[in-house]
C-alpha cells in the first residue's frame, strides 16, 4: 500500500474514535481485548506497522556505534506486558527501565520497547535477524511467552517465571525481604502483625507473604491472619481502601497487642496509612504501617513509609549483563537469579522495645 496510513483511516475501518486507535496501538488500557485485536489485524492488513514513521516511533536508539565494535547483532527487545499496571509510566517499572537503558547505553546497543500486544507485529517493525534478545518485563502470558520462545532468542524474564518454558529469569528477594521487616517489627514489641495485598495477584506477593507467616512461625505465633486481607482487588486502589477499612472498621481486634501491617507494596501501605488517619489512628501511635519496593513518593507520606527498598536500576542493568552473557554462551544451564534487598526505617514504624541485635539501615 502506497499511500500514507493514518489512524483515523484505521478508525474508519474499525468504526471506532482515533482515541480508541491511540490506545490500542500503544498498547495502553481503555478498550476491549476484542476491539483490541480487531485494531491490531486491520492496522497490519492496511500496512500500518511497516510504515518508516510508525517503526521511528516504536524504536529508540541509545547512542549506538558500529555494531561490529563489540556484537554481531545491535538491539535488543524489551517488551512489556501492558497488564496489571505494568508500564513504562509507573514508578517501580519505568526506573527497571532505566537501568536496563543504562547497560545498553554502555554496550553501545540500541533496543525496541513494545507492549505484548504489538510483539505479535516485531516482524514488521525491525528485522528480527538482527535482535541479539528479548528482556521481558514483568508478568507475560503463557502462550505470547512460547510464541515468542519459538524465534530462537535468548530471553531474559524479570519479575516472570513459567515453568513450562526454561528461560533465565531475575527476581528481587521477596520473601527475604518480608522476613527481614517482620524480624524487625517483632524485635521491636510488635506481636499482632497482619499481611496486606492479594497474594494471588503476583508471584511477588505470595512470596511476601510467605515471608511474613513462616517468620511469625519460626518465632512459636499462631497465624492469625484475616483471610480477606489476603485477597483484596489490588487492580482498583479505590476498592483496596474499602476493603481495609472495612477490616479496621469491622474485625480488627487485636486486644492488648501492639499492631503492624506488612503491605505487599507501597501503594497498598500508603493506602492503609490514607485509610487509618480517615478513621482517626495514629500511624505509628496506634498501627505500625511498612511498604515494600521504596517507590519515591514513600518518603514523601505523612509519615514517611517504612519499606523495603529494591534496587530497581541495578535489576534492569542485571537483566541486560544475564542477557548477553546467554547470548554468548547459549548452552549453559538457565539461571534464576535473585537480588537482595534493603530495609529502610522511617517514622510509619515505631519501636516498642529497643531491638538487641538486629541493625537496621536507617533513611
Amino acid at each position: 500500500m502506497n499511500s500514507k496510513v493514518t489512524m483515523d483511516e484505521i478508525a474508519k475501518r474499525v468504526g471506532v474514535s482515533k482515541y480508541a486507535i491511540s490506545k490500542a496501538l500503544s498498547g495502553k488500557s481503555g478498550v476491549s481485548e476484542q476491539t483490541r485485536e480487531k485494531i491490531l489485524k486491520i492496522a497490519h492488513e492496511v500496512g500500518y506497522f511497516n510504515q518508516p514513521r510508525v517503526k521511528n516511533k516504536y524504536t529508540r536508539s541509545v547512542n549506538r556505534k558500529s555494531p561490529a565494535d563489540q556484537l554481531e547483532k545491535s538491539s535488543i527487545m524489551i517488551l512489556i506486558p501492558n497488564i496489571r499496571l505494568q508500564s513504562i509510566e509507573s514508578f517501580y517499572w519505568g526506573h527497571i527501565v532505566d537501568g536496563i537503558v543504562g547497560e545498553l547505553n554502555k554496550n553501545n546497543l540500541s533496543m525496541i520497547i513494545t507492549t505484548e500486544y504489538l510483539a505479535d507485529h516485531a516482524s514488521t517493525l525491525i528485522n528480527i535477524n538482527e535482535l541479539l534478545g528479548i528482556i521481558i518485563v514483568g508478568t507475560i502470558s503463557t502462550s505470547m511467552l512460547m510464541a515468542i520462545s519459538q524465534l530462537g532468542l535468548p530471553i531474559v524474564t524479570i519479575d516472570h517465571e513459567d515453568r513450562t518454558i526454561p528461560i533465565d529469569s531475575l527476581f528481587v528477594d521477596n520473601q527475604e525481604g518480608t522476613t527481614r521487616v517482620t524480624e524487625y517489627l517483632l524485635q521491636t514489641g510488635h506481636t499482632f502483625i497482619q499481611f496486606i495485598g492479594d497474594i494471588d495477584f503476583s508471584r511477588s506477593f505470595k512470596e511476601r507473604w510467605y515471608g511474613v507467616r513462616n517468620t511469625l512461625e519460626n518465632h512459636g505465633y499462631t497465624i492469625s491472619q484475616d483471610e480477606q486481607l489476603l485477597h483484596l482487588n489490588s487492580l482498583d486502589i479505590a476498592q483496596t481502601k474499602e476493603q481495609i477499612s472495612s477490616y479496621l472498621t469491622n474485625r480488627w481486634n487485636p486486644g492488648d497487642q501492639r499492631t503492624a501491617f506488612v503491605c505487599a507494596n507501597d501503594d497498598i501501605a500508603i493506602a492503609t496509612l490514607q485509610v487509618s488517619k480517615a478513621l482517626h489512628l495514629n500511624v505509628p501511635d496506634k498501627i505500625s504501617i511498612t511498604g515494600f519496593d521504596n517507590i519515591a513518593i514513600s518518603e514523601q507520606t505523612d509519615p514517611p513509609l517504612t519499606t523495603i527498598h529494591v534496587n530497581k536500576e541495578a535489576l534492569g542493568k542485571r537483566a541486560v549483563e544475564i542477557l548477553l552473557r546467554r547470548y554468548h554462551n547459549p548452552d549453559t544451564t538457565k539461571e534464576k537469579i535473585l537480588m537482595a534487598t534493603e530495609l529502610i526505617i522511617r517514622s510509619s514504624t515505631v519501636c516498642l522495645d529497643e531491638p538487641s541485635s538486629f541493625i537496621p539501615i536507617n533513611n
